[in-house]
């Protein structure tokens, strides 16, 4: 079996960990009643550089949503491709009706005083066959 101890010995060696117990409840008293004080102000240096650089990246992302939002509302106002390509297309197809009308109507003009002059040609010859 193991080594027996006497009780004077444990007695001995519970009352040297009590004293150092009581040595460091004696240190955590003393301590208790000093203040701690901690150096922040490099803290409070850092804290505001941060601030300062979140500061400015909240300037920047909303400079550029804005510029995002006046796109849109650009994109927005524009006539969308298709929209500008049917526009031409109706514009070219009016233009070209346009001539193809006008040389009609130069031609039926046209027709129309041949068609007057042969009509007086035609009288003058029936008159000159009834007086023969």
């Amino acid at each position: 079996m193991g080594k027996r101890h006497s009780i004077d010995t444990i007695a001995e060696v519970l009352i040297d960990k009590i004293e150092a117990m009581e040595k460091v409840a004696d240190k955590i008293d003393k301590a208790k009643e000093k203040p701690i004080q901690i150096e922040v102000s490099e803290l409070k240096q850092i804290l505001e550089k941060q601030e300062n650089i979140f500061k400015t990246q909240r300037k920047y992302l909303d400079k550029i949503l804005s510029d995002l939002k006046s796109l849109k509302e650009v994109r927005h106002s524009r006539i969308p491709f298709k929209g500008v390509v049917f526009l031409g297309g109706f514009f070219l197809t009016s233009i070209c009706f346009c001539i193809y009308s006008l040389k009609k109507a130069e031609g039926y003009e046209l027709h129309k005083a041949k068609a007057e002059h042969f009509e007086i040609e035609y009288l003058k010859l029936m008159k000159e066959k009834e007086k023969k």
